[in-house]
């Protein structure tokens, strides 16, 4: 086999070439011809920049080889294209360097004409040829339409694929995993978590693995400045940290930990991982919040009057949001100091982590008791 061209392209348009490949191939059997294939495939990352953040994106490099047709005992060495300004020359094997500038002339009909191609062609004894491609049939005494096809469509994959370095689809990209999971916490943290399968655009429900595609991949200037805008979770990389080590580190055997496991591997995550991301992070939020609850004996008591405008100290107990005809609702458990149980539903998130302790000022809304707990809803809190 003869090597062909050495490409580079987006590894995620390696399917698409191999099906191009298997249709050349196709072709080729037609001529009794052993086709093409890729030989060598390496692959690596390039850091490229899309709207000032930095991505990486998987490519390969490949070398593409095939068996070039022999025609009446001539080797077909190369197409010279002369429909262009200027020549263009699909060489298959070395050719004498004065057949690169001799224009279109044919030793066939030894005339020089305006010619869309001609055809080099070299025998055993390293004899040398140039044929335009309407005589070649006469030249070589055999029709040549069926190679002559085979070598275009080869040529006409090398131009299309030739080092594709650029219009890559965002879809693609590969985005660092720190970057991927603080863009899924302060996405929740804005947002609320919703799963893929209650997401209902009629609605205005939309997913969080959605909202995260979006983040990294949407045009669209509303959204981008949307999501530009978006109040950060403090202290961040070190949320980051804690949810890639609660996922290294835990040792449940389901499907989705394995999984989250093996994406931690990863030298970077593509978008159909946000979904699984942002239920790690959910379920990081839920266990940092069962290890605070596990360790609580609740101080079965309300606190204050209804009404009262009063100072609490408090930690964050959890966070759970519910998507509603009116938006989402952030439902906060806390703790305060002397245990109490304190709820308040709001329209946004606090801005603390879970697990957080600080002081804030609320008005006591209302008395209730869940599931035997008596709960001291509050409002308009200011920390």
């Amino acid at each position: 086999m003869t090597n062909l061209a050495s490409i580079t392209i987006p590894a995620y348009k390696m399917d698409q070439l191999s099906t191009a490949i298997d249709k050349i191939n196709r072709k080729a059997n037609k001529i009794n011809n052993g086709g093409i294939s890729i030989v060598s495939c390496d692959t690596f990352y390039k850091t490229i920049t899309d709207d000032g953040r930095n991505i990486k994106v998987q490519f390969a490099n490949l070398v593409i080889a095939g068996t070039i047709p022999n025609v009446a005992g001539w080797k077909i060495a190369a197409i010279i294209d002369h429909s262009n300004e200027l020549d263009l020359v699909h060489a298959y094997s070395e050719i004498p360097e004065s057949y690169r500038d001799r224009g279109s002339f044919c030793d066939h009909c030894n005339t020089m004409r305006k010619r869309n191609k001609t055809i080099i062609l070299v025998n055993d004894n390293n004899e040398y040829k140039q044929v335009g491609s309407t005589c070649l049939n006469d030249f070589t005494n055999q029709s040549t339409n069926g190679v002559l096809g085979y070598l275009e469509s080869i040529n006409d994959l090398i131009d299309h694929y030739g080092d594709d370095n650029t219009d890559i689809n965002p879809v693609y990209y590969t985005y660092p995993i720190e970057f991927v999971i603080a863009a899924a916490i302060n996405i929740i943290h804005n947002y609320g978590f919703t799963k893929s399968s209650d997401e209902n655009y009629s609605t205005g429900i939309i997913s969080t693995k959605s909202r995260m595609i979006d983040y990294f991949t949407s045009n669209n200037s509303i959204l981008q400045d949307q999501y530009n805008n978006l109040i950060n979770v403090p202290d961040i990389d070190n949320v980051v940290a804690n949810v890639i080590s609660w996922i290294n580190n835990n040792t449940s055997k389901t499907e989705f930990i394995i999984n989250l496991q093996s994406m931690m591997q990863f030298t970077g995550l593509k978008p159909n991982h946000f979904g699984y991301i942002a239920g790690a992070v959910v379920s990081y939020n839920k266990s940092v919040s069962d290890t605070i609850k596990n360790k609580i004996t609740y101080n079965n008591e309300y606190v204050g009057n209804i009404k009262d405008r009063m100072i609490f100290t408090v930690k964050l107990l959890n966070i759970h949001s519910i998507d509603g005809y009116y938006g989402t609702t952030f439902i906060h458990t806390f703790i305060d100091d002397k245990n109490h149980n304190i709820i308040w539903f709001a329209s946004k998130d606090c801005g603390y982590n879970v697990g957080d302790q600080f002081n804030m000022k609320a008005t006591i809304k209302d008395h209730k008791e869940y599931k035997g707990i008596k709960q001291t809803v509050i409002n308009r809190p200011t920390f």
